[in-house]
């Protein structure tokens, strides 16, 4: 649900949800550097350190915090738009981080980026709000851990040419290889051109 602040609201049931699959212990140091509403920071356990940011209220994440502050656990629902911007960050402030993320936006290149930068997905849990844009999940990615959604680190290329022809990409017909096949429609003009 949106405010008029164009800050999408958590709902507080998923937001208690993130919080037992962050899994904090008396004494953690918690961020929420996208707080919004602040659902999610205003029920982490009291016995937590509790930090937080939030633009709207002039307080910038990005300006606030840096590799500098190490957080026990990060854990938001960032705007899909800076995702890559607020995973980078806290990335390099925290080996925990808990986050939101519709399920047509964690695509393959998004779980490779995040084993790349040593991050596994060791939790993930599926759900779905009647009035929050489809099908979302909460991950818990962290650093060092067993991966429990393993993916390939590279696309499987065509079996005919051994390259990336895009065989079966834009509508084009997965039976057929692209490159192959223009190799052979060059090789007729080829020849048609000696014939003459």
């Amino acid at each position: 649900m949106k405010n008029n602040l164009e800050i999408t609201i958590c709902p507080s049931e998923i937001a208690h949800k993130m919080i037992e699959i962050a899994d904090l212990k008396e004494g953690d140091k918690v961020l929420d550097p996208c707080r919004g509403g602040g659902i999610i920071y205003n029920n982490l356990p009291l016995g937590c350190v509790k930090s937080w940011a939030e633009i709207k209220e002039g307080v910038d994440f990005f300006q606030k915090y840096n590799e500098n502050d190490f957080f026990d656990c990060i854990i938001m629902n960032p705007p899909i738009n800076m995702l890559y911007n607020f995973l980078s960050s806290c990335m390099k402030m925290t080996d925990k981080i808990v986050f939101i993320i519709n399920t047509q936006n964690l695509i393959i290149n998004r779980i490779r980026w995040l084993l790349n930068n040593k991050f596994s997905i060791t939790y993930m849990y599926l759900f779905e709000v009647d009035y929050y844009y489809g099908s979302n999940l909460i991950l818990k990615c962290e650093r060092g851990k067993e991966n429990i959604l393993n993916c390939a680190m590279r696309a499987t290329l065509c079996d005919r040419c051994g390259a990336a022809c895009g065989r079966g990409r834009n509508g084009a017909n997965p039976n057929i290889c692209k490159k192959l096949s223009m190799e052979r429609y060059e090789g007729r003009i080829k020849e048609k051109h000696i014939e003459r």
